[in-house]
């Protein structure tokens, strides 16, 4: 399963559209397609660093290489099971961090990750978030460092690791295990707000 439609061309359900918007939609729907479209052109030419000032371009990565180095990232990124990060509701990545293959499809993570994160937000009701609980992520972490050393991608001189020695990419198991584990969401897992 994939979204072919970036998220911030969806409604948001927390965003109050007053009853004059929702009758100007409807008139002219030529109107919401093109603030959709203005959004997301906002959004690839920011994340892509198209953009025509330099100086915004370099801002934008200074904030984020700042954010990186210092915030829940220092020393290397972690996400529970490549998806979900402490301290971040209701924000859900795919391809994330100990999510990559050393062999397998990559696709095939991405179509498990996209079904676990529908099972996480068709379980949300309008105005809940959804956090994987530090405890869990701290295990799945500790889990992911302890299956990983004395591989080839902890080796010395390997590109996998980080300046700290952390391989924060790949995935130490099988994908079938890795299907195993994202079949359904442990909701146990979350905190649900």
């Amino acid at each position: 399963m994939f979204q072919r439609t970036a998220p911030y061309l969806l409604p948001k359900p927390d965003r109050q559209y007053r009853q004059w918007h929702h009758g100007l939609f409807r008139a002219v729907p030529q109107i919401q397609l093109a603030g959709r479209a203005g959004i997301w052109a906002l959004g690839e030419l920011l994340t892509t660093g198209l953009v025509g000032n330099a100086a915004i371009a370099g801002l934008i990565q200074r904030v984020s290489l700042l954010f990186l180095r210092s915030g829940p990232w220092a020393g290397g990124a972690r996400a529970y099971l490549g998806i979900a990060v402490p301290g971040f509701p209701n924000l859900f990545l795919m391809y994330g961090p100990n999510t990559n293959l050393g062999a397998g499809s990559f696709i095939h993570m991405i179509e498990r990750q996209a079904r676990y994160i529908a099972d996480l937000v068709g379980r949300l009701s309008p105005g809940q978030a959804l956090e994987v609980r530090a405890d869990v992520a701290e295990r799945f972490d500790e889990e992911m460092r302890r299956r990983l050393d004395g591989t080839v991608w902890t080796s010395r001189g390997s590109w996998y690791r980080t300046a700290s020695g952390r391989v924060v990419s790949n995935w130490p198991g099988l994908v079938s295990e890795y299907d195993r584990r994202t079949k359904a969401a442990d909701m146990a897992a979350y905190a649900l707000t």
